[in-house]
């Protein structure tokens, strides 16, 4: 058997068999990037064919959208008054490196501002700004009509917990809040960044174009790669996301610092739990008697998705990211909190 395959592979590289061959080679080459447009057309629709809005679906880090930032914490911003696609919607940067409306500096008299701090899911990845849950509570609030609401967008993908804190100093303190909001992302907010990220000056890499990338072929190697890790962990103990000591102390000292600005300042911090799911690690119970300790407010708005089916709140089967529903959902939730806790009358946490 094995001998005949052999004389027919070696057939096909001789001047005879070079023609059937090619068109094996061609057969081959026009199945593969059938399957992957089918499967293209499957996760995004319409928009797989569309080669800019899928050049846009990258990390930021390869989006050329952020710079090096002047403030030692952040490591980098979003770059000011830059209009492009980003995870194929439109991804507009105001003047102030905000994926939102521009807003004065100064306070407008009779206003109540919020600002809401966090990574990708804060910043609204591959959701246009209206559908994020900022816009919406902004929306919402301002339908009560008792006074002048503002919610400012100060999400940036990729930021870890300690360039939130760096963030809120840096730049979210100069808006002269009156209440801070910190999108806590239990997926990765518990990860404890490498001190060499903050001590090497940050490089912006160049742009990729994922068009051209088999998106196929990238989920099975994620998909392998995630197993494996779950095989190594439960091998030593260790479930996927559970959080270690050292990353409980980082949590802590977060905490802290964010407690230390709220009493220093006298400006509230609401930490949400943001997710649409609550199976993580770092569960709802675990963190919030971490914000307790700091005095911070806490509100988890997994509970609101309970028993629901996590894949009607996700962005697309190949990310996780919460889609314009979840986004819903968490303006109304956070809504409901605020009225009830009196945030928005100068109350204090419950």
């Amino acid at each position: 058997m094995f001998r005949k395959l052999f004389r027919w592979l070696r057939g096909l590289f001789t001047r005879e068999g070079l023609p059937k061959l090619a068109l094996i080679l061609f057969s081959l080459s026009f199945t593969l990037v059938a399957l992957e447009f089918a499967y293209r057309l499957l996760i995004f629709g319409p928009d797989a064919f569309s080669i800019e809005k899928m050049n846009s679906f990258h990390r930021m880090g390869y989006s050329q959208l952020v710079q090096p930032s002047d403030c030692p914490e952040m490591i980098y911003e979003l770059v000011p008054d830059t209009h492009d696609l980003f995870k194929l919607v439109p991804f507009d940067i105001n003047s102030r490196g905000q994926r939102d409306a521009e807003y004065p500096l100064e306070k407008p008299a009779g206003t109540f501002r919020i600002i809401v701090i966090g990574d990708s899911l804060v910043m609204g990845t591959g959701i246009a700004l209206e559908d994020t849950f900022q816009a919406r509570l902004e929306v919402a609030l301002n339908e009560t009509g008792d006074a002048n609401y503002e919610v400012i967008n100060f999400g940036v993908a990729g930021y870890y917990l300690r360039q939130y804190a760096g963030l809120l100093t840096c730049r979210a303190q100069a808006y002269d809040p009156d209440l801070v909001i910190v999108g806590f992302y239990p997926g990765n907010d518990s990860e404890v960044p490498p001190e060499e990220f903050f001590d090497e000056p940050y490089e912006v890499k160049g742009r990729d174009y994922p068009f051209f990338f088999p998106f196929a072929l990238r989920e099975l190697a994620s998909t392998a790669k995630l197993k494996a890790e779950a095989r190594l962990l439960e091998a030593i103990h260790r479930t996927l996301d559970q959080p270690t000591s050292e990353e409980s102390a980082y949590m802590t000292g977060m905490f802290n610092a964010f407690g230390a600005y709220a009493t220093e300042s006298g400006v509230p911090i609401l930490v949400a739990y943001l997710a649409y799911r609550s199976d993580y690690g770092v569960t709802p119970d675990e963190l919030e008697p971490l914000t307790q300790v700091a005095d911070l407010c806490f509100i988890d708005l997994s509970a609101a998705f309970a028993g629901a089916d996590p894949t009607a709140y996700r962005l697309y089967a190949i990310d996780d990211h919460p889609n314009p529903a979840a986004n819903e959902i968490f303006a109304s939730e956070l809504l409901a909190h605020l009225r009830q806790t009196g945030l928005l009358t100068g109350g204090t946490c419950p």
